[in-house]
């Protein structure tokens, strides 16, 4: 069944993401089907933390707030998550699935490398994006490569499309 039915009261609850915090979405996990990345990201973006997989660096927004809510990520090593990221293009999806039963759809719309110190691009953003970010390049903490996507939508999960 291809339609959104009643019974998941999507027009009847709406969320405000302002009285939301972290422990409403992380941990979370991350899909990238085009590079077949599946990983769970932890809040916070600490040493210990990204030994364990991507990490949201605290500073930036929640997923669904306007901003760019930032994911770091290794490369190489602790499992690479974050490894082909410089792979997607324009238009790839990205899923965020929450522990409160969310999907996140993101889009991406821009891949650049930066130097590392090039800390504005964390800065706010009037769109509700997405940034992965990652040493670049592979074995090597030289530059970044960053990855922008902007949300597209949000759905409860367990919806059948």
């Amino acid at each position: 069944d291809s339609s959104i039915g009643t019974d998941n009261n999507i027009d009847e609850e709406v969320v405000d993401y302002k009285d939301l915090t972290a422990e409403d979405f992380f941990p979370l996990k991350i899909r990238i089907p085009k590079i077949d990345l599946e990983w769970i990201v932890n809040e916070g973006s600490d040493r210990q933390t990204l030994k364990e997989g991507p990490g949201h660096i605290i500073e930036t927004p929640l997923p669904g707030d306007l901003g760019r809510c930032t994911f770091s990520g290794h490369r190489t090593t602790y499992g690479a998550p974050f490894n082909k990221i410089d792979k997607l293009e324009d238009g790839d999806l990205i899923y965020l699935e929450t522990i409160k039963g969310e999907l996140f759809i993101y889009a991406v719309t821009e891949l650049e490398i930066i130097d590392p110190r090039d800390v504005y691009i964390l800065e706010g953003s009037d769109k509700r994006e997405l940034l992965l970010t990652s040493c670049y390049p592979e074995y090597s903490a030289a530059e970044r490569v960053i990855l922008i996507a902007e949300l597209v939508n949000i759905y409860p999960l367990g919806l059948e499309f």
